[in-house]
């Protein structure tokens, strides 16, 4: 367990060896959220959709809209990055 403190500017150093064993480097895209008490943080998944689909399937949400996420997905993720 390491210890780290937050900026003024609310930014937050994570311990190199945290990053190390999580793979992250400059650049990669976290997510960042709260349970009860408790801050978590994620590397943003690179199929964000394709990680739920297996559940779609047992909601009986039909594939083309899964494929519609997908696409929505992949067009907001463009538009932040400026393409």
């Amino acid at each position: 367990m390491y210890s780290t403190v937050m900026s003024t500017k609310g930014q937050v150093v994570l311990p190199a060896r945290i990053r190390e064993e999580a793979k992250i480097n400059a650049g990669v895209e976290l997510l960042v959220y709260t349970i009860d008490d408790e801050i978590r943080i994620r590397k943003m998944p690179k199929d964000p959709i394709g990680e739920i689909s297996g559940i779609a399937k047992h909601l009986d949400i039909p594939e083309d809209a899964v494929k519609q996420m997908r696409i929505k997905d992949d067009e907001l993720r463009r538009q932040k990055l400026g393409f």
